[in-house]
């Protein structure tokens, strides 16, 4: 299903390339594995212990995965080139308990190449 998204959004984004990153579509209008982030999101919200957070029930809690997967998708335009990168990565970092160092640290080098000097 996926595929046929971005499909539409590569064909949609191919005349943007050169506008600056402010002006592209977004990949969280594009493609987001929802599933993937709900099962994460679920998983993160149901650990009973180890987490901060767990030590008291909030009545409006936002599991952080789940937050820093939608803050990425948001600032990010579709790729042109590495999507099943980006969804694998996106997807291992729902399941991750943390996100992982190296899968951050990756997703963080494609933020800052995607918006070089200016700030998102």
């Amino acid at each position: 299903m996926w595929q046929t998204a971005y499909a539409r959004a590569y064909h949609m984004t191919e005349s943007t390339e050169k506008t600056s990153p402010g002006e592209q579509r977004r990949l969280i209008g594009m493609m987001l594995p929802i599933r993937e982030i709900s099962k994460g999101g679920a998983v993160e919200k149901s650990r009973g212990t180890g987490r901060i957070n767990n030590l008291h029930r909030w009545w409006a809690t936002r599991p952080t995965n789940v937050s820093r997967i939608t803050a990425y998708a948001a600032l990010m335009a579709p790729p042109l080139s590495d999507h099943e990168d980006v969804i694998r990565d996106m997807c291992d970092y729902v399941r991750s308990t943390l996100g992982g160092p190296e899968i951050r640290e990756r997703t963080r080098g494609r933020i800052r190449k995607a918006w070089g000097d200016h700030t998102p």
